[in-house]
């Protein structure tokens, strides 16, 4: 649901001094889409602004917050390509998946499976922090591409159904908020090269949650102006906008937002407080939601599943649960306690 006119309409609202709400044309019918994914979460809005407030309090500012996180350093995307491709290697993947570059991605990195069974690893050829690409590996490669590999050898890969009594047939459940909540939470975790703990703060996938919910009912203009108070970049300020409005024609109309961003915050507080009884390399059989695990733990194959580096050992393992431990307790998220935020057990 990219603008196609994103590039023109941020030209003419930097040009109208920050007052003309973006009026986004689309290759596409975002309608349907969009509908599918308009109702807004609210129910983790108390924890994303505290994560939000402490942020600023503790830095600052997000550029202070995020130079502390990743550094000032810049690389090329030649760079990225070359780590990512050595982190393939690493897990034995260089030659499974393309890798392709573009200066139009949304984000700095996406993995897709396209038709017939093929799986593309996008990067952007544009600089990236330096100190984000081990995190980026870890979420793009260590988590989704990981997944999606292992979800072909499972027996739900074609229907993401399972065999139940007399004969019914059993859904698994929407997997997405599980995958970007895993994700985040891997990036945090194994961007230990830095030497401090600015990372692990959940400060962006709490911004996008929070966006999200101040944006359904406010026009571009006036979300852009609230997010003054923790976005000082302009530039970084209406990109976070457009995303929370796309899908929307006239983004002037104060109605609506896009809550596929809201997946990463809800889908890693699900797994920091349901930690302690999460079977990680369970976790790794598929794209699986993390409500499911005890309906496929019978059924899994696990024999021939790639796992990341850090669940590669029983020490590995432990390692990676003490670091979301921690994860939880810089971020003030209790473990074990709260109804899920993904609905149901």
């Amino acid at each position: 649901m990219k603008p196609r006119n994103l590039n023109d309409t941020m030209e003419e609202f930097f040009e109208s001094r920050c007052s003309k709400n973006p009026v986004f044309e689309y290759d596409g019918d975002p309608d349907d889409v969009f509908e599918r994914h308009s109702t807004v979460d609210c129910s983790l809005l108390e924890e994303a602004q505290r994560i939000l407030d402490r942020v600023l309090e503790k830095f600052g500012s997000s550029d202070a917050y995020l130079e502390t996180a990743f550094g000032s350093e810049k690389v090329e995307g030649t760079e990225l390509r070359s780590q990512m491709e050595e982190y393939l290697a690493g897990l034995g993947l260089l030659g499974v998946v393309t890798i392709k570059t573009s200066s139009k991605l949304l984000s700095i990195a996406n993995v897709v499976k396209t038709p017939p069974d093929k799986h593309v690893l996008h990067l952007t050829d544009t600089p990236v922090p330096a100190g984000m690409i081990p995190g980026l590996c870890a979420h793009e490669i260590g988590t989704h591409l990981l997944r999606m590999l292992n979800n072909d050898l499972q027996p739900w890969r074609a229907d993401r159904c399972l065999a139940g009594d007399k004969g019914r047939r059993i859904k698994l459940a929407n997997h997405f908020a599980t995958e970007e909540g895993l994700a985040t939470l891997n990036a945090l975790v194994q961007s230990e090269k830095r030497p401090n703990s600015a990372e692990l703060f959940l400060w962006s996938p709490a911004l996008r949650y929070w966006a999200t919910v101040q944006g359904q009912n406010r026009s571009f203009v006036q979300l852009f102006e609230l997010l003054e108070r923790y976005v000082q970049d302009p530039i970084r300020r209406f990109k976070l906008c457009s995303r929370v409005k796309r899908g929307i024609r006239d983004t002037g109309v104060p109605v609506g937002a896009c809550t596929l961003d809201q997946a990463y915050f809800l889908g890693a507080v699900d797994i920091l407080r349901h930690l302690e009884s999460i079977d990680f390399v369970l976790l790794y059989c598929g794209l699986l939601s993390r409500k499911d695990l005890h309906r496929v733990r019978f059924c899994a194959r696990r024999h021939a599943i790639r796992l990341p580096q850090f669940l590669g050992t029983i020490d590995r393992t432990k390692k990676y649960i003490e670091a979301l431990r921690k994860v939880a307790r810089v971020n003030q998220i209790s473990i074990g306690q709260g109804a899920s935020s993904l609905g149901g057990p």
